[in-house]
């Protein structure tokens, strides 16, 4: 219609009972209204793009953060109090970047998918812990200065907030650790890493500064956060592991499957699933996967990952650590498909909305022009208004 979806919405907002109860009905007043009656049946018929489109996607928006939920080990159907809050600000973050949608719309949408997808009630108890919750997230990423957003998000009291960080602090610094003394090697002063002109740089370097520029950037975010409100960058219960040959061995598999599987997508974009496939496993140099006792199916990589994930037990720090580790791929993975159905799921929607707008527009139009209500009616809705219908 060429209309902003700001307008669109607008019209929409006009009857929110319409919105709220997604029966088809509004209240008879009593008397003629002509705009009830017509936006009574756009509705009904723009249902059918809801229920046929917007719903499958958020079902796969859902599933998606299902699976990143429970790959980071939370029992969904026996979910704590502090996890329900989590799970609500996360879903209300979601719905809050629809900034162009009425508060009221996404307030709706956000109870419920709450409600019948994690049986969530929203009352004044959870509200008040929610906003105590989300305060303290808040503080927590304020002082470490949004490096360490991904963690707290998911975490769900101030103890898992911590034990988040310190593992993120942790990786971050392991990689300045591996990385400095190729940089140094290669003659970049690490004094003032942060000035540096990628690319002034030679290709082969800009990814290994970028790459440490970041896990630097990790680190001192987290010191200023632990100087700001007072706790530890390490744990002072955590044990000192022994060589732990068959972690060790886990740990070697998940990185060349990590290798075999960005090779896997490299050559997808260029050959398609199928062939590209092939083309790794005719390399030679991930044999180890692909001619061993357990053959992989690269095209199946989070399985993979959690076909080795359930062979980990939490016997030493090592096999912790690997848990943690391989748990996140999968929760990047799952996050890459979660944005993607998000992102189709906002379409959806807008679209959705957009042919409200149209049907309600072109019918008005013809009346304009001197169409009759019927005809109107019946060319821009397809079917007679419930006004017309009682009418004949």
């Amino acid at each position: 219609s060429g209309k902003s979806l700001k307008e669109q919405l607008d019209i929409i907002k006009e009857y929110p009972k319409a919105l709220a109860s997604l029966n088809n009905e509004l209240p008879f007043t009593g008397g003629y209204r002509d705009d009830i009656f017509q936006l009574r049946k756009a509705w009904k018929n723009s249902k059918r793009i809801y229920m046929e489109d917007v719903l499958p996607d958020m079902k796969d928006f859902l599933s998606g953060y299902k699976s990143r939920l429970k790959a980071a080990g939370w029992d969904l159907e026996n979910l704590s109090d502090a996890q329900k809050i989590a799970i609500g600000l996360d879903i209300s973050s979601f719905f809050d970047t629809f900034e162009k949608m009425p508060k009221y719309m996404r307030d709706f949408f956000n109870e419920k998918t709450l409600e019948e997808e994690f049986n969530i009630k929203i009352n004044a108890e959870y509200t008040e812990a929610s906003q105590s919750f989300s305060d303290l997230q808040k503080k927590f990423n304020e002082a470490t200065d949004g490096q360490f957003e991904a963690q707290i998000k998911v975490s769900t009291d101030s103890e898992k907030i911590i034990e988040g960080v310190q593992k993120a602090y942790k990786e971050a610094k392991e990689t300045t650790n591996q990385l400095k003394p190729v940089l140094i090697k290669a003659g970049i002063d690490l004094s003032g890493i942060g000035a540096i002109d990628l690319s002034k740089l030679p290709d082969w370097q800009k990814q290994i500064v970028s790459d440490y520029k970041k896990a630097f950037d990790t680190m001192q975010a987290g010191e200023k956060g632990a100087k700001e409100i007072g706790f530890s960058l390490t744990d002072p219960n955590k044990d000192k592991s022994k060589k732990d040959a068959f972690a060790e061995r886990l740990k070697e598999r998940v990185n060349l499957l990590k290798e075999a599987y960005s090779e896997y997508k490299k050559w997808t974009d260029i050959v398609g699933k199928g062939e590209a496939a092939s083309k790794v496993k005719e390399s030679g140099i991930f044999d180890s996967l692909f001619k061993g006792k357990e053959p992989v199916d690269i095209g199946n990589y989070r399985d993979e990952l959690n076909k080795i994930l359930n062979q980990l037990d939490d016997k030493t720090e090592v096999r912790r650590d690997l848990k943690v580790s391989i748990r996140k791929v999968i929760a990047d993975i799952d996050a890459n498909a979660m944005k993607e159905a998000s992102d189709k799921a906002a379409k959806e929607l807008e679209r959705y909305v957009s042919d409200v707008s149209k049907k309600w527009d072109i019918y008005k139009q013809l009346v304009n022009a001197g169409a009759s209500k019927k005809d109107a009616s019946l060319y821009a809705f397809g079917a007679l208004s419930e006004y017309e219908k009682k009418s004949e």
